[in-house]
């Protein structure tokens, strides 16, 4: 198992940060269904979007909110994407309040025209 400290593992999260708002635009997430299947709402992501890190995790700048889902169904994952469109974190988890999800939202059950919130979102360095 390779281990990292926790500076090597801030400086490779700050790469993450400045890839997601290098682009020209703001930096969005994608909340979706289970394997993406079905795009629920999309978010306008702060810039940066994320704190600076500490300890090998970084905190998304939040909340933030899509005033209108785009459809209804069950979040389950979400991604991360640059202003052009490109996909720059994949494979993150979605849940309510008090969950551990990598990404907390105010409701899991998402219904089109809704708005929904993300409370919290963070990234974890392995």
């Amino acid at each position: 198992m390779i281990v990292y400290t926790s500076a090597i593992k801030n400086r490779r999260l700050r790469v993450v940060i400045d890839e997601i708002d290098g682009a020209q635009g703001p930096g969005y997430m994608v909340i979706g269904t289970k394997g993406m299947v079905t795009q629920l709402a999309k978010v306008a992501l702060a810039s940066p979007p994320f704190h600076d890190p500490a300890e090998g995790v970084i905190e998304l700048r939040g909340p933030r909110v899509d005033p209108d889902c785009a459809a209804t169904g069950d979040a389950a994952e979400a991604a991360i994407y640059d202003g052009a469109g490109n996909v720059k974190v994949s494979g993150l988890t979605v849940g309510a309040i008090g969950t551990a999800a990598d990404v907390v939202i105010s409701t899991i059950k998402v219904v089109q025209h809704q708005r929904l919130e993300v409370t919290s979102g963070r990234i974890r360095h392995g």
